[in-house]
Order: structure tokens, then C-alpha cells, then sequence
């Protein structure tokens, strides 16, 4: 006896549900799958046509970008305006760039600072002092003292002072390097208020021969 069954052809089944996005942030792809097995082709019938896989575009929130460290920002201004050596200092930082400030990362946590001396004249306090006397000198009066390193004599120069506690103001035609290097020798040297003189050993400049113009004032005490 010859039994017939009648071909069956296959049918799709419902979408599974949409896989999770390719992506954790920003712009990616999800797909989800049927299968040709309701029903399942039998006895000869069709196989489903059309694509297994379907695929859509999908967003999750944006990508957190780090921040990086800037370049060092300009120094800051000198802590006093003047000061011995050591004692007045300027700083600097760098600062966190969020390069998508709309979506930023890890921030760049403690930020570097850097500090340097400045380069200031000392700190001068005066009394003054009578007329007719060297204490007179002591005050916002200025003196000067012109130091000749000419021909053979450009070593550094045996100089004396009208008071026993000196602060270089100026020195005519010559930087701050070259005025600081001078205080610091007369620093060393000149530190008793009471003397009406002091003699120093002051460095020669870059480039003698020259003649350099010194302008100080007499000082109770320098700070």
C-alpha cells in the first residue's frame, strides 16, 4: 500500500529579540535572527526565502574622552616685591584640557606645580640719622660709585661703600643677573649698620673693559 504525504513548506518564526548594541558608547550595530521552522520544510516542500539576520543601526551615550595636561602656564607673579635670596618665590602649574568638554573622561588628578627663586633686591629698612653724619647717608637717598675695569685691570675690584649695610638700587646699563651677583657680594660682606664704611670685592661684568655705574642706598638692615 502506497502512502502519500503532501509536501510542507517551511515557514519563518518570529524574530528572536535584538542583541545587545556592538558598542558601549557611540554609534554601533544589533542584530536578531529568525529560524525557518514554523514549520519546518518537509517532504520535498520549500525552504524559506529571505535572509536569516536582520541589522539596525544603534546609539549608546558618548565616549568619555580623558583630559591631558596642558603646557606649563606663564609664571605667576613674585610672592613680594623684594626679599634676600631664597626667600621670595613664583610658581607655575599646568592645567587639565578636556578635549570634549561635553562628554569628558578621567580628569588628569593633581595637577604639577613648579617653583623658582625670583631674582628681587633685598628688602631695605632705614632710620636716617642727622645731618653732618654718616648716619645721615641711611635713608631712600641714593649714592653712587663708578668702578673703572679698564686695560689690564678687568679683574674683579676692591670698592668701598659709605655705610655699613649696602643695597645695590641699579648699576647703569647692566641687568638684574649682574646686579643680583653684586648684592650678593656686598650681602657677604656688608652687615654691620654701625660702620661708616665697607670695602667689597665686587665681580667684573661679562665684556670689560668698561666702567660701571653703581647707585646703592645705606640700609639699617636688609630682609
Amino acid at each position: 500500500m502506497y502512502l502519500y504525504c503532501p509536501p510542507v513548506d517551511g515557514g519563518w518564526c518570529t524574530y528572536s529579540d535584538w542583541s545587545d548594541c556592538s558598542v558601549t558608547c557611540e554609534n554601533g550595530t544589533q542584530t536578531r535572527s529568525r529560524e525557518c521552522q514554523c514549520p519546518e520544510p518537509a517532504h520535498g516542500g520549500a525552504t524559506c526565502v529571505g535572509a536569516t539576520t536582520e541589522t539596525q543601526s544603534c546609539s549608546g551615550p558618548c565616549c568619555p574622552v580623558d583630559g591631558y595636561l596642558s603646557d606649563w602656564l606663564p609664571w605667576s607673579s613674585c610672592s613680594a616685591t623684594c626679599g634676600l635670596p631664597g626667600t621670595v618665590t613664583r610658581s607655575r602649574t599646568k592645567e587639565c584640557i578636556y578635549p570634549d568638554p561635553d562628554c569628558p573622561g578621567d580628569d588628569c588628578g593633581q595637577l604639577p606645580e613648579e617653583y623658582e627663586n625670583c631674582t628681587q633686591k633685598p628688602c631695605c629698612t632705614t632710620s636716617g640719622g642727622s645731618p653732618g653724619s654718616f648716619q645721615h647717608d641711611r635713608g631712600n637717598r641714593l649714592h653712587n660709585i663708578s668702578v673703572n675695569f679698564q686695560g689690564a685691570n678687568t679683574n674683579d675690584k676692591y670698592v668701598t661703600f659709605r655705610c655699613g649695610i649696602v643695597l645695590i638700587e641699579s648699576i647703569q646699563n647692566y641687568d638684574e643677573t649682574y646686579v643680583a651677583a653684586v648684592q650678593a657680594a656686598v650681602t657677604d660682606v656688608c652687615t654691620d649698620q654701625s660702620r661708616p664704611v665697607c670695602h667689597v670685592t665686587i665681580p667684573a661684568p661679562s665684556g670689560c673693559p668698561c666702567q660701571v655705574m653703581i647707585n646703592y642706598m645705606c640700609c639699617d638692615e636688609l630682609y
